[in-house]
């Protein structure tokens, strides 16, 4: 069974950060833990840090709802608050493939990427 897992690490200015966690917020209902309850658990993710860095890491069962989920963060209107990174820092969002229990386990495959 694939996941279609949606990730995201941005600092989002004006209030954004805290728009785009209740916008996934039904996704995060949505969202599988992977491995639950084993060394190499992969929660799901979707908060906000220090008032202004969202946070989302949420593997869906849904290819649809992870195409809307990606398109959602990635909406123009959002990405114009995106807080300039630091020099160490890198924003993204991204979309894809998880192949976690398969077996042979395959690699994720990256779908779509955003990046500042």
């Amino acid at each position: 069974m694939s996941l279609h897992r949606v990730r995201a690490h941005v600092r989002l200015g004006g209030g954004l950060a805290t728009w785009a966690r209740d916008q996934m917020a039904v996704r995060y209902g949505q969202a599988v833990h992977i491995n639950e309850g084993l060394a190499n658990e992969e929660p799901k993710r979707n908060e906000v840090v220090d008032g202004d860095l969202f946070i989302c890491d949420l593997p869906l069962m849904n290819e649809a709802h992870a195409i809307d989920a990606y398109n959602t963060l990635t909406a123009e209107s959002v990405l114009a608050w995106v807080v300039a990174p630091g020099e160490e820092e890198s924003w993204y969002i991204e979309r894809h493939t998880c192949h976690h229990d398969e077996d042979p386990v395959r690699p994720c495959v990256t779908v779509e990427r955003w990046t500042s």
